[in-house]
């Protein structure tokens, strides 16, 4: 018999910038100055020079007076200078993209949107705008051996092998007995292919064949990161490249696709197989969509 348990995301203790909920610094709040993406954060983007909020609808978007700006504000598709595609981020109501020199496409199906933005990924917003979603991407460790897998970490690197960020744990569903232990975004200290230190070696129990975990990841100040083509995602279980006495139980590593704003919290997100079988330390190369 399946046990099933989520762990969501604890804002409070991982301390993570939600892209569509949370860093309202930009269009809400104090606004940040900019001249590229990345002097905002995470959830946020460079227009006209100030730090505005990404999102997917209306709703998305703060309405308490905040700050500089004051509510409410809409969702609005907005194309920056040299660039084809349209972003979507919250603007005051009074500061529309018409007043910004950007005027909003008006929609009434999703294929309005489509056509006019050039994207399969665009649609027609709740008031009737195109907009483009932002895209999620996250992992998924699915056990394939009947004894299941008991991984050490989870983490992403870069093409030059450097860690760009640790597993949050986002929906946990062992087959059979699972485990206490989650992913919380916390470095892992690793000696060779194993986990080195005794206090973080328990592992994320998988249970049985099928049982799975799901996790985002976060950088060094628990904020959310993009996965990139290229990079690697990297799975320790504990099996030989801990201990001649262990056993190397095979898994494989999907990656998890959301690319209409919501959480990723379905195993039909997890589609695409990076890696599998594989067991023991491996890692399996990230090809986005």
């Amino acid at each position: 018999m399946s046990e099933r348990m989520k762990v969501w995301r604890s804002w409070a203790s991982v301390g993570v910038a939600g892209t569509l909920t949370l860093g309202l610094l930009g269009c809400g709040g104090v606004a940040n100055s900019c001249q590229f993406d990345a002097d905002c954060s995470s959830n946020e983007a460079c227009v006209q020079n100030t730090c505005r909020q990404i999102c997917a609808q209306n709703e998305d978007c703060a309405s308490a007076p905040m700050g500089a700006f004051e509510g409410p504000f809409s969702c609005s598709p907005f194309t920056r200078e040299g660039e084809e595609v349209a972003i979507n981020v919250c603007i005051p109501q009074d500061q529309d993209a018409t007043d910004m020199g950007n005027p909003t496409q008006s929609c009434t199906t999703n294929e309005d949107c489509v056509q006019a933005l050039g994207s399969a990924a665009a649609t027609c917003s709740l008031i009737k705008t195109c907009i483009l979603p932002p895209v999620e991407y996250g992992a998924q460790v699915r056990a394939l051996s009947e004894a299941g897998a008991q991984l050490l970490a989870i983490y992403v690197e870069d093409e030059r092998a450097q860690v760009q960020g640790w597993a949050v744990s986002l929906e946990y569903e062992p087959v059979g007995a699972g485990s206490a232990a989650s992913f919380d975004g916390s470095a892992r200290a690793l000696e060779a292919e194993c986990v080195a230190s005794p206090q973080q070696a328990q592992g994320v129990m998988l249970g049985g064949e099928g049982g799975s975990v799901r996790v985002y990841f976060v950088d060094e100040k628990r904020e959310r990161i993009t996965l990139e083509s290229g990079w690697r995602v990297r799975v320790i279980e504990r099996g030989q490249n801990c201990s001649v006495d262990e056993v190397s139980d095979e898994y494989e590593v999907r990656l998890c696709v959301s690319r209409a704003g919501e959480m990723l919290e379905s195993s039909a997100q997890c589609e695409r197989v990076l890696a599998s079988p594989v067991s023991g330390a491996a890692s399996a190369l990230i090809t986005l969509p």
